[in-house]
């Protein structure tokens, strides 16, 4: 009658929730009910499964006090013992079933070992190949048995063993050593600006003084020989006259024609010679004035320098 009463109570609590919960608490007092009925069929081991669902789905205090009871009648302390704690902590109890699960937790931890498990946030441990929990955690454990625990955090692991007797606790605790931050991100260096295309410097200009200046120089030298020549054979044709007694007329139009082309020659040839020095005489210098075109990141670059 007993256990029938507070079945009764627990389960009157946790309706009474569940019609203003949302989904979770919908199933979750659903396998709160499937519990009651697996308990009343002392199907122990199935209800406290089913308690234990729904104390995950809807944390309550009654879902972990049934479960306790169910684990203690399948032979299950160390189970049992978790789960009357757990309903203590989660409190939602009525006071009897406070007292009770008070006074049950303390009669099972004076046959028991408790494993205090400790680890940087986030991290969870597996004891005996039990289903993980997260730390920090009290674990009742069957004492004098070496009790194997997994912690893991991410990708990290670290499994530790331990024994514990009757009535003791032993603390463990994750042994994790951070990773290194990462290294800062340095922003890679801004590429340099694209080179200038080498300038190409404006030819310069052709002059046609000099050329000429030499033509007209050659040329002119050239009437000058022609000068001399005619000028030496006028004075042939002269000598000629002369000891002939001055009596042959084509000796002396010989002379004189000879005489005259040479003054032509000599006249041209100094003329030319003339326009030649000038030429050279009056020829710019080289100018120093330069201008270059290239083509940069902007576009096209146009510079210069003065004399």
């Amino acid at each position: 009658m007993r256990s029938k009463a507070w079945l009764a109570g627990a389960f009157a609590l946790l309706c009474a929730s569940a019609a203003h919960a949302d989904d979770d608490n919908a199933l979750a007092a659903q396998s709160f009910e499937r519990g009651v009925d697996l308990y009343r069929k002392k199907q122990y081991r199935e209800a406290a499964d089913a308690f234990e669902r729904a104390l995950k789905l809807a944390p309550a205090g009654p879902a972990a006090y049934n479960a306790a009871r169910a684990w203690k009648a399948a032979g299950d302390p160390a189970h049992a013992a978790d789960d009357f704690a757990t309903a203590l902590e989660l409190n939602q109890l009525t006071d009897q079933q406070k007292r009770d699960a008070t006074s049950e937790l303390k009669a099972l931890e004076a046959t028991l070992g408790v494993l205090d498990l400790e680890g940087p946030a986030g991290a969870r441990a597996r004891v005996a190949g039990a289903e993980p929990r997260s730390v920090p955690a009290h674990v009742h454990v069957t004492p004098g048995r070496l009790m194997t625990v997994l912690f893991t955090l991410e990708a990290a692991k670290d499994e530790q063993t331990a024994a514990v007797g009757k009535g003791e606790h032993v603390a463990l605790r994750m042994r994790y050593t951070p990773p290194p931050p990462p290294p800062p991100v340095v922003a890679a260096p801004a590429p340099p600006p694209p080179a200038a295309a080498p300038a190409a410097e404006t030819s310069k200009p052709v002059s046609l003084r000099t050329p000429l200046a030499v033509g007209a120089m050659v040329i002119g030298g050239l009437f000058l020989v022609g000068a001399v020549k005619e000028g030496l054979d006028g004075m042939d044709a002269r000598d000629r006259f002369v000891a002939g007694g001055s009596k042959s007329t084509s000796l002396h139009d010989d002379a004189t024609s000879k005489r005259i082309l040479a003054n032509v020659f000599g006249a041209i040839g100094l003329v030319t010679i003339g326009v030649g020095v000038y030429f050279i005489a009056v020829t710019p210098k080289e100018s120093k004035t330069t201008a270059r075109i290239g083509v940069g990141p902007g576009g096209l670059v146009l510079d210069g320098a003065m004399p």
